[in-house]
């Protein structure tokens, strides 16, 4: 047995544990990607419509690729192809897993540096706030001592301890040393009052001022104390949202570790069932090579028959004018003396020897028809197909389009029915229909339809264009119904897509 590639992975009927955890890791990531960069309250109910929205494209998106990789899994069995299946699923799941979760951790990072700056702001915030608040405190401990001072200096006017006049001092003064010295400390006395006046005006605007800032400080801080809040309850989502990813990416990480070990023990049956399909395609080209051996053989009888009348009758004519030459002759030499000028009998008209009438002519310029309504959907496309594990491959020998059970199938060209082949004998085709078209635009041309639910014609018919020869089914080893549709052109299969 070879060697695997990458681990892989598959669930299926015939698995249904595994297939279960297939569907629910493959339901998990697209939850995960339609609810990622959750929604502002104030949207909610919108952006939970729109993620709705967005899984529902997904999961359609799924389906759509399931189908498609089915198809391409034609004639293998259910059990495998649904394994196989389930493990191209998953191992397309993981790049998307890893993306997103690359994505959460940047998320994650950005959203942490930001709460780390939140709380820088606010702690320095807070430090102004506490410098200013110890500022007012100092202030109103100064506005105090000065208000005490003004105080002080009131109560000494009221007790009449006011500083006396000039003219008192130099009436009252015994020498002029007395005078000045008394004036001295008056004029002190007047000066401490002005200063303590402006000062008490000066600490009040400072308060004022240290207030105003206090508050901008306070409100400053409720707001980056809210902020740092929503930048925590944001870091912590993301860091559940991050953990969510990594399960994610480990779960479906070891789903392909267990999906790989399940098949590597059925990797001989694969490729039986790949062996059975190129005997199947095997069968189908030899009697489309016997069809067109044939076409080749009763052409060539046509083309053979053709010259043989032309040469038939190219000596018919020489004859004919041969004959007519001797006739003149004789009547030439057997012409009496002159006599007066007779006109000439005309010669009899040489009648040609009947021939045989030819069989009908080949087709020639015939277009196709497709073998069901348009517009067409392509759900496996004609050409090579490398099968997962072994890297088998074989040719898918048609087209498949989508079409539903027991619709009808029409031929695509005027023809006769060559073969209604059972599935019991044709193996991975199912119920098959070979029609021979005989030759088209000079080359041999038979179409084959697998996969019928039932036949509408038999072996020998002459079909028109148009006209039914089935209906749409799943038999043979397929997952659904759908047209198989083959074209063979001078015993070689062919793309049908570009003649239809």
């Amino acid at each position: 047995m070879s060697t695997l590639p990458s681990p892989v992975g598959r669930p299926s009927a015939f698995f249904p544990r595994t297939h279960r955890r297939v569907a629910a890791a493959l339901a998990a990531t697209f939850l995960l990607c339609a609810a990622y960069g959750g929604p502002a309250a104030g949207d909610e109910i919108d952006d939970n419509n729109e993620e709705r929205e967005a899984l529902l494209e997904l999961i359609a998106d799924n389906d759509g690729r399931r189908e498609e990789l089915q198809h391409d899994l034609e004639g293998v069995s259910a059990d495998l192809s649904n394994t196989l299946v389930d493990l191209q699923l998953t191992r397309e799941q993981i790049p998307v897993a890893q993306e997103a979760l690359a994505q959460a951790e940047d998320d994650l990072a950005a959203s942490e540096r930001h709460q780390e700056q939140v709380e820088g702001r606010l702690e320095v915030a807070e430090q102004d706030l506490s410098d200013v608040e110890s500022e007012i405190s100092a202030g109103e401990e100064a506005a105090q001592e000065t208000s005490d001072a003004l105080g002080e200096l009131a109560r000494s006017a009221y007790r009449g301890d006011a500083a006396p006049s000039t003219l008192a001092l130099i009436t009252e003064s015994a020498s002029a040393e007395d005078f000045i010295g008394s004036y001295s400390a008056v004029s002190t006395a007047t000066r401490t009052q002005s200063t303590l006046l402006t000062r008490v005006a000066e600490e009040s605007a400072e308060n004022r001022n240290q207030r105003l800032r206090q508050d901008t400080l306070a409100t400053r801080v409720s707001d980056l104390n809210d902020e740092a809040i929503e930048a925590v309850a944001e870091s912590e989502r993301l860091r559940n949202e991050h953990s969510d990813r990594v399960d994610e990416l480990d779960g479906l990480e070891a789903l392909q570790e267990d999906l790989v070990a399940e098949l590597e023990g059925r990797e001989d049956d694969l490729n039986g069932e790949i062996a059975a399909i190129g005997r199947s395609n095997t069968t189908t080209e030899l009697q489309i090579a016997a069809i067109d051996e044939e076409n080749r053989r009763l052409e060539q009888e046509r083309l053979e028959e053709e010259r043989r009348q032309q040469e038939a009758a190219e000596q018919e004519r020489l004859r004919q004018e041969a004959a007519a030459r001797q006739a003149q002759l004789e009547r030439e030499q057997n012409t009496p003396a002159p006599q007066p000028a007779q006109p000439p009998a005309p010669a009899p008209t040489p009648t040609p020897p009947p021939t045989s009438t030819p069989d009908p002519p080949a087709q020639t310029g015939a277009t196709f028809i497709p073998p069901i309504p348009r517009p067409l959907t392509v759900t496996s496309p004609y050409g090579p197909r490398i099968y997962p594990i072994t890297g088998a491959w074989s040719i898918h020998p048609g087209v498949d389009l989508r079409s539903a059970c027991g619709n009808s199938q029409v031929a695509i060209a005027d023809g006769v029915v060559e073969a209604t082949n059972p599935a019991a004998i044709t193996g991975t085709s199912g119920n098959q229909v070979i029609v021979n078209h005989g030759i088209i635009n000079g080359r041999s041309t038979v179409s084959t339809y697998h996969h019928l639910s039932g036949f509408a014609v038999t072996p020998g018919q002459h079909v028109s264009q148009g006209q039914v020869i089935g209906f749409t089914g799943a038999t043979g080893n397929v997952t659904g119904c759908h047209v198989h549709l083959g074209l063979f052109l001078d015993g070689q299969m062919t793309d049908p897509m570009p003649y239809l």
